[in-house]
């Protein structure tokens, strides 16, 4: 493996507990990871946040320790200063993506305990150009007691590889939005944004629509059976 190869982009505005969470789980799921895989991992997150700032950067100031000492690639925090929108929030950390692909896991939802490791080999095997978590099975949290729901804690595995037109025909056949459960390829999705004309198309379905035009690509699309991000 080759360094950058997963970038773990969290989009984040105004939810102090909820991203200490989501910042927690990754850890957690980093545990199954060897050291040579840790290397390839990398975190941005992106703070449209205006309130409760002091308290969230002693959060990233925490973790932010945490994450480099166990020998992460890098961990990028940006401030916005204000909201700039969840669209446009999601577009500015796949465009500034440092990483072969990209998984954006939202500050309110939290990382399955397998997730990384699934995400590797998955990218090791099959290079895939998008990958879809959660095909049968979608694993939720409350934020209010902690416990995960609908979840068996059962290792993820591939329901199913596919390639040329049957990638967006199967996707389209059945799927809902949830970002939290898409991994895109990343050099595709700059290519999107390079173009002018695409720009208008973003709205609330751009999930959606960056994972079609990753599809658009070679490589095949990787449905899996279970979560990888639980919202």
């Amino acid at each position: 493996m080759k360094k950058n190869i997963l970038e773990i982009a969290i989009p984040t505005f105004n939810r102090t507990i909820e991203l200490k969470k989501c910042l927690y789980s990754i850890l957690f799921a980093m545990r199954l990871l060897s050291q040579r895989e840790k290397k390839v991992i990398g975190i941005a997150i992106n703070d449209n946040s205006t309130k409760d700032l002091v308290n969230r950067k002693k959060i990233i100031s925490t973790y932010k320790k945490k994450f480099e000492s166990s020998g992460i690639s890098y961990f990028k925090y940006c401030v916005t200063g204000f909201n700039i929108g969840s669209n446009n929030n999601f577009a500015t950390l796949l465009i500034n993506s440092q990483s072969d692909y990209t998984w954006i896991l939202p500050d309110d939802d939290v990382a399955r305990f397998d997730s990384i490791k699934t995400i590797l080999k998955v990218i090791r095997l099959h290079k895939p150009c998008f990958i879809n978590g959660g095909w049968e099975m979608k694993s939720q949290i409350s934020y209010n007691d902690d416990n995960v729901k609908n979840d068996d804690n059962l290792s993820n595995n591939v329901k199913k590889i596919l390639n040329g037109k049957n990638k967006i025909n199967y996707f389209l056949s059945k799927n809902i939005v949830q970002l939290q459960e898409y991994v895109y390829k990343t050099n595709h999705l700059k290519k999107f944004f390079l173009d002018d004309k695409n720009i208008a198309l973003i709205n609330n379905m751009n999930p959606a629509l960056y994972a079609i035009y990753c599809m658009l690509d070679d490589g095949p699309s990787v449905l899996l059976t279970r979560s990888l991000g639980i919202f």
